[in-house]
């Protein structure tokens, strides 16, 4: 038996969960509704059944005070025509009066019932026979008893009641199983359709590789908590692939790096040696002057453009150095300031060489730098493909304290295509994006985000979708204070 019971909760557990509340929630339901179902018909029956009999007593007792006088004065037709008012009660069937003796003194037995049910009745006493009920009461007179009263009344009634009272309460019940059809049906739409929807995405996410996929969160209960689980579990091995995939990328850059750093330094230090041979040779003011300072003056952004470059590709993570947010600022600048210039695009920079120094990878912000400047120069070129006025990008640094302690906080405010409110709280989503396809990875803004929070700083976008993008990075100084909040 133990065995079978074990084998029933094995191949149950094995269910899906689709068909686990069902069966849990209708046999439970029903089990309830049957259960309240008896206790409702036996109450019922019990209540009809104390009342009637109560009713019945009362009669014989009102019968039997009124007939004492014609026991004691042996008077049956004064008994006879006590016993006939009673005619006037349908739902009685016969009353009979027996002396103290034990013999038959008078009766009234209504037409049409047969006599020979109600004239043997034993003592005093409740019977129930077939669709009868009798009671029996000694009369008493001066505390004596001088004869019994039997009076029999038909329950046909009281069936007619109770059959209703089972048809009422059946209906009652027959709706009460309705609405636990309708409660089993909500159950699966609250907890078994959101569980099925996550083990279907579970299912396609592992069949696609695509973690990019988000389960949707309709409720804050234990659902929900489980849906924020598993999208924090996604965005975590986002953030893994991100981070191999940034590894991936840096050695190629840093081998590339090598290379371009061997093959042009060499070259561009020739030219720059020849140019400026030609520059002393010649005399100041001169066209030939002018080109060869000119072919110095690129040589050396060329030359500084590399160095930034390998340095930029070569990051050591654990490396931090207390170093001037102005020269790091300017240096991942000079690494993308001429593309902005091919765009027409305004800069606009306030960052004081007097700001307050940061412990930081000097490289690794200057990662944040140029990823937060190129989707405000995206943002710039869709919404003004050419030349305007308003094609501009303000870069601005300020110290702020921020719970007693001191931060530097740059801002980027552009007023390009802006983001929509309804992905905004998602743009720092590892491969998500809001760029066309082919134009961007959606690593950028959460690669910043890491590096940010690596550093205990904070990383905030704030934007009205064709209005504005304003992105503020704030840095502490002591990179040993607490994130700010």
């Amino acid at each position: 038996m133990i065995k079978k019971i074990e084998l029933v909760l094995h191949r149950f557990r094995g269910l899906s969960i689709r068909y686990k509340v069902p069966l849990i929630v209708m046999p439970l339901g029903i089990a309830t509704l049957f259960i309240m179902f008896i206790a409702m018909i036996t109450n019922e029956w019990f209540g009809m059944k104390k009342n009637i009999e109560a009713n019945i007593e009362a009669q014989a007792m009102i019968i039997g005070s009124n007939t004492a006088a014609a026991l004691v004065f042996d008077d049956a037709k004064a008994a006879v025509e006590t016993l006939s008012s009673i005619s006037a009660s349908p739902h009685i069937i016969a009353a009979i009066l027996y002396d103290k003796k034990g013999k038959l003194f008078a009766e009234y037995i209504r037409n049409n019932a047969d006599r020979a049910l109600f004239l043997s009745v034993p003592g005093e006493g409740k019977y129930y026979r077939g669709n009868y009920l009798t009671v029996s009461q000694d009369v008493y007179l001066d505390n004596k008893a001088i004869g019994t009263i039997s009076v029999t009344t038909g329950l046909q009634d009281f069936y007619t009641s109770l059959r209703r009272h089972i048809i009422y309460t059946s209906l009652i019940m027959l709706f009460a199983f309705l609405g636990i059809i309708l409660l089993s049906i909500l159950l699966h739409r609250l907890i078994t359709d959101p569980v099925l929807k996550l083990s279907n995405l579970m299912n396609i996410i592992s069949r696609e590789n695509n973690y990019l996929l988000r389960a949707e969160k309709h409720t804050d209960d234990e659902i929900g908590l489980l849906v924020d689980g598993f999208n924090n579990m996604l965005s975590k091995i986002q953030t893994h692939e991100m981070e191999l995939m940034k590894s991936g990328h840096l050695a190629a850059i840093g081998e590339l790096a090598a290379g371009v750093a061997h093959e042009i330094n060499n070259p561009i230090n020739g030219i720059i040696n020849y140019a400026q041979i030609i520059a002393n040779k010649s005399e100041k003011g001169s066209k030939e002057n002018e080109i060869a300072n000119r072919i110095i003056k690129e040589g050396d952004r060329i030359a500084n453009i590399v160095k930034n470059l390998l340095s930029f590709s070569r990051q050591k993570k654990e490396e931090r150095l207390k170093v001037s947010i102005h020269e790091i600022f300017y240096g991942a600048l000079e690494l993308i300031e001429r593309a902005l210039q091919k765009d027409s695009i305004i800069i606009k920079v306030d960052i004081s060489r007097e700001l307050p120094q940061v412990v930081v990878n000097p490289q690794q912000i200057q990662q944040v730098f140029i990823n937060i400047i190129s989707n405000s120069r995206y943002a710039l070129n869709k919404k003004y493909p050419q030349k305007h006025d308003d094609k501009i990008l303000e870069i601005t640094g300020e110290e702020s304290m921020i719970d007693n302690h001191r931060n530097v906080r740059i801002s980027f405010y552009d007023h390009g295509i802006g983001i929509s409110s309804a992905v905004i709280n998602r743009v720092m989503e590892p491969f998500f994006t809001t760029k066309s396809r082919g134009e961007g990875t959606g690593l950028g803004l959460s690669i910043s985000q890491n590096i940010v929070n690596a550093h205990n700083g904070k990383l905030t976008i704030d934007s009205a979708e064709g209005e504005f993008t304003k992105v503020e990075l704030i840095l502490p100084c002591n990179n040993k204070n607490k994130r700010p909040d």
